[in-house]
């Protein structure tokens, strides 16, 4: 072995042992690249030359401090020629490390409703490329944002998979989607839509008490009993159809089927106070019942974004018998189980009732057919299935007036307010309990029954129907008798 090749293999360990960090098999290295530690180019590899530019050069040497005095004269290669030379020629010192890529899958809701906007959102880092599966597919950037309209109901899982230099990553996202109908929408003409009512009946007489008349002096009552149904339907777009059917507390039968179509007078009706109407009353001749209803104009609704439930308080007067039902009926899309809220929540509510009241005393009788607005705080604990608060009975407008659109101007001012507590207990969407109204100044005691449910997404909303007619005061000549609903979110 010659001087000069001794030397170049020496520089050659040297070199390899900072490249490579290891001095193993370094002379079959060597022979394996010798042709190519010609740096300076002209024609051989020296030691003096080659190899003191290579070891220059990993000290980080560059310029005219790496080429002077150990060029050789027959150099083909200018400085920057072999600088570009070793670096190609040597492995990469301490490459870093390639970081392995990351995603993250998030969304507006955790969960989806066909009624209600849900956006996707992404982001990924070291990533280069990303492609969605699942429930959604193609290519998609590293990150970014996408609505997504549902057309029905379901469950389905978001999944990205993101790629980069040092490699693959995933992340998914597990959706319950629901499907659900806003009341002011129209449903198929052969669908109907979730419905309740809790219903009083009261019989009556007409004639004179005390020097004064009424139509109606209650002579008996009974409420609407256990297997009591109701339907609600819309069998075209300009009709609207309630069936009841079932027995009483008193175990006689119910049937009704009223379609309302081109049957009826609508009036715009008023709260007090109000310049737009809030309701509208609809009045009815049907072959053996005269009909009134009152129900929510969409507006209303609209702008206390109530968009999933919906009310008709009715009355029926059967001809041929002294007989009033008062019907307030909740009809909309209950929650599903599956999406049912969990915690506590409060409820702001407003509502709309029918009473009756009259008194036998000789000194003050008096017999008033109101319909009475009331609003009020519930406060639901999901959890452990209560539901409390109250609300209050005010606004007593003269029920004819009411009916009429002259509400707001026939006020009984004589009437107080009347607060009503709730106390029920809660299970799956369903509530049920008392509504008591207790006003010892005015001696009135009733103890009547709620009974209501959530509706639509996550049950923002809730709706109810109460019914009473009691009177445990020491004034036994001071009757009531009503009933109406609540709704609010």
């Amino acid at each position: 072995m010659t001087k000069s090749k001794f030397v170049l293999i020496l520089l050659f360990v040297v070199s390899f042992s900072v490249a490579f960090g290891s001095t193993d098999n370094v002379e079959s290295r060597y022979s394996a690249i010798q042709g190519t530690l010609d740096v300076d180019g002209d024609g051989e590899a020296d030691a003096l030359t080659d190899g003191l530019l290579i070891l220059r050069y990993l000290f980080g040497l560059r310029g005219d401090a790496l080429t002077v005095g150990v060029v050789s004269s027959e150099a083909t290669r200018s400085t920057s020629q072999m600088e570009q030379y070793l670096e190609d020629m040597l492995p990469e010192q301490n490459p870093s490390p390639v970081s392995p890529p990351s995603v993250s899958l998030t969304t507006s809701f955790p969960k989806g409703y066909t009624t209600e906007p849900f956006t996707i959102y992404w982001t990924s880092t070291n990533a280069t490329s990303c492609t969605a599966s699942g429930i959604w597919s193609g290519e998609k950037g590293t990150s970014g944002s996408l609505p997504i309209n549902w057309a029905s109901g379901g469950n389905g899982d978001f999944i990205l998979t993101c790629t980069g230099d040092g490699g693959t990553a995933s992340d998914s996202v597990n959706i319950d989607v629901f499907d659900y109908r806003r009341v002011i929408d129209d449903i198929p003409a052969d669908s109907s839509r979730f419905s309740w009512t809790l219903g009083s009946i009261a019989d009556y007489n007409s004639g004179y008490i005390n020097g004064v008349y009424s139509d109606f002096w209650l002579s008996n009552y009974a409420i609407t009993g256990t297997d009591f149904q109701t339907s609600v339907t819309e069998p075209s777009d300009s009709s609207f159809r309630i069936q009841y059917s079932g027995t009483d507390s008193l175990d006689r039968d119910i049937d009704f089927d009223f379609l309302f179509t081109d049957n009826i007078t609508a009036i715009p009706l008023y709260d007090v106070g109000a310049t737009e109407p809030s309701f509208v009353s609809i009045v009815a001749d049907f072959p053996d019942s005269d009909v009134y209803m009152f129900s929510p104009l969409p507006d209303k609704q609209l702008a206390e974004d109530i968009l999933y439930v919906s009310f008709a308080q009715l009355g029926v007067e059967p001809e041929n018998i002294d007989r009033l039902y008062v019907l307030p009926t909740i009809y909309g899309d209950w929650t599903y189980i599956a999406d049912l809220p969990s915690g506590s929540r409060q409820v702001s509510l407003s509502g709309l009732a029918y009473l009756n009241e009259y008194d036998l005393d000789v000194n003050n009788t008096y017999n008033i057919d109101a319909a009475v607005t009331g609003s009020g705080v519930l406060t639901f604990d999901f959890d452990n299935g209560t539901v409390s608060g109250a609300f209050v009975l005010q606004d007593f407008m003269d029920l004819t007036e009411f009916l009429t659109g002259n509400g707001p101007d026939a006020v009984y001012t004589v009437i107080p307010n009347y607060d009503v507590e709730i106390s029920a207990t809660y299970i799956d969407g369903f509530f049920t309990g008392s509504a008591v109204l207790n006003d010892p100044e005015n001696d009135v005691y009733l103890i009547g029954l709620v009974t209501g449910f959530v509706f639509g997404p996550d049950g923002r909303e809730v709706a109810a129907t109460f019914t009473f007619r009691d009177n445990d005061g020491e004034n036994s000549e001071d009757y009531f008798f009503g009933g109406g609903f609540f709704i609010g979110e």
